[in-house]
């Protein structure tokens, strides 16, 4: 019995030494920096993948305070809506000023419209052409007509 006991603890021995074995040689350095690694390519190091001291930091960035987060929060937020309000107060001025300005330009383009005499008139001149033409032409008529008699 004593025998067999000794047996199985030589095998479990060996067996052992030959799974770890390779391990132990073939293994990679520890590691030192975090590093990524894409699918399929080989790890340049053992354990994790990043180191001790940054995996503790990790951890404790797990542990925020979180309602300080949220009263950081709340006041981020506070702030956000007091630039909007002075953001949409700071165009509608600008809007005002806009108009206000293109208000003032359509009156400085605006060409005043020129009070004329009524005989400086082209309407007056047109007329008077009509008159002063049919006169011409009537005379014109009556003289070749009383020197064809």
């Amino acid at each position: 019995m004593m025998r067999h006991l000794l047996i199985k603890a030589v095998a479990f021995m060996v067996a052992t030494a030959l799974v770890l074995g390779p391990h132990m040689v073939l293994a990679n350095p520890p590691c030192e920096a975090a590093s990524s690694l894409q699918k399929g390519m080989e790890a340049p190091c053992t354990g994790l993948l990043l180191p001790e001291p940054q995996a503790r930091q990790a951890l404790l960035c797990l542990s925020v305070d979180l309602p300080k987060l949220h009263i950081e929060f709340d006041k981020l937020k506070l702030k956000l809506s007091v630039e909007t309000q002075s953001f949409k107060e700071l165009v509608a001025v600008e809007r005002t000023r806009a108009n206000k300005l293109q208000a003032l330009l359509d009156e400085a383009i605006t060409i005043p419209k020129l009070e004329v005499a009524w005989y400086e008139s082209p309407y007056f001149w047109g007329v008077v052409g009509v008159v002063v033409g049919s006169a011409l032409t009537f005379g014109a008529v009556y003289a070749a007509t009383e020197l064809g008699k």
